[in-house]
C-alpha cells in the first residue's frame, strides 16, 4: 500500500524533499504552512558593522538566512569584507553561501547547532567578533553555546517566519480526508503553523506521525501534542527521507 506523506516545507524549498519521497514510492501532498518575510529593524546597524570591518566571523544556519543576507547586501550596495570568515551549518547552506560569493572556511561533521558550536569554538579567537544572522524564531542554542565559551556574538534577526494563511483551507481539506499517513516538519515554526492553520482539525492532525528534521523540531511537535514523533538521524532533507522510509 502506498503511503501518503504531507510535506509542509515552504514553497521553493520543498522540491528535493518531494522528489525524494516520490522516488521512495510515496504519494506526496505538498502544503506549505509557513512563509518568510524580512525584518528591517537591525539593517542599518548591520550595514555599519559590515562596512567598518567589525565582523570577523559569520555563522550561517539556514538557506533562508543566505537569501535575506543577499537581498540586504544588494539594497545597501555592499560587497564581502576582506578577511571575513564564514561557517555554514551544512552542505545546503554552504552551497547557497558559495553561490553568493562567500568562501566557507568551516562546516561541522554533524549538521546541527551543537556540532557547529563545538567546531567554531575550536577555531574562533576570543578577541574576534561573530555575526549570527538568523530567523527571529530560531532557537538560541547556538548563541548560548558560543557565549558560554566566551565568544563575542551579535545576533541579527534579519527575517521572520509566519503561517501561510493562503493555504489554510487547503490544509484543512487534506486533513478532512484522513488520508495522511505521515507528515514531515523541517522547523519548530512549521509545527506551530500547522496547529494554527488546522483549526477544527487539530485532533486529526495530532494523531498523524511526524518526521522531524531534528531535536528542536521534534521537541516542538511533542509539546504541541503530536502523539508519534520521529527525528531524522541526519538533520537534513535526506535524513527526513530516510526516516520516513523507515516508518512507512
Amino acid at each position: 500500500m502506498t503511503a501518503t506523506v504531507l510535506v509542509t516545507r515552504g514553497t521553493g524549498q520543498n522540491a528535493s524533499l518531494v522528489q525524494g519521497l516520490q522516488s521512495a514510492g510515496c504519494c506526496v501532498k505538498a502544503v506549505p504552512v509557513i512563509t518568510t518575510v524580512p525584518r528591517y529593524k537591525q539593517e542599518e546597524e548591520a550595514a555599519e558593522r559590515w562596512k567598518n570591518g567589525d565582523i570577523d566571523w559569520m555563522l550561517v544556519t539556514s538557506v533562508n538566512a543566505v537569501y535575506y543576507l543577499a537581498g540586504w547586501k544588494k539594497r545597501y550596495g555592499l560587497g564581502i569584507p576582506d578577511g571575513l570568515k564564514t561557517a555554514a551549518v551544512g552542505p545546503k547552506t554552504r552551497q547557497a553561501l558559495e553561490l553568493e560569493g562567500f568562501q566557507v572556511e568551516l562546516m561541522p561533521e554533524k549538521y546541527n547547532a551543537v556540532s557547529l558550536a563545538e567546531s567554531a569554538g575550536r577555531v574562533i579567537d576570543r578577541r574576534e567578533s561573530v555575526l549570527l544572522p538568523q530567523s527571529a524564531q530560531a532557537a538560541d542554542t547556538l548563541y548560548r553555546l558560543l557565549a558560554a565559551q566566551g565568544i563575542n556574538i551579535w545576533v541579527w534577526h534579519l527575517y521572520t517566519t509566519v503561517p501561510e494563511e493562503k493555504n489554510k483551507s487547503l490544509l484543512q481539506s487534506v486533513l478532512k480526508t484522513r488520508e495522511i499517513d505521515v507528515l514531515t516538519a523541517a522547523s519548530p515554526s512549521s509545527i506551530n503553523a500547522l496547529h494554527q492553520l488546522a483549526g477544527a482539525y487539530r485532533q486529526v492532525l495530532s494523531a498523524i506521525p511526524v518526521v522531524a528534521i531534528g531535536p528542536s523540531t521534534g521537541r516542538a511537535a511533542r509539546e504541541s501534542g503530536f502523539k508519534y514523533v520521529y527525528e531524522a538521524e541526519v538533520h537534513s532533507v535526506e535524513g527526513i527521507i530516510e526516516k520516513t522510509k523507515e516508518i512507512i
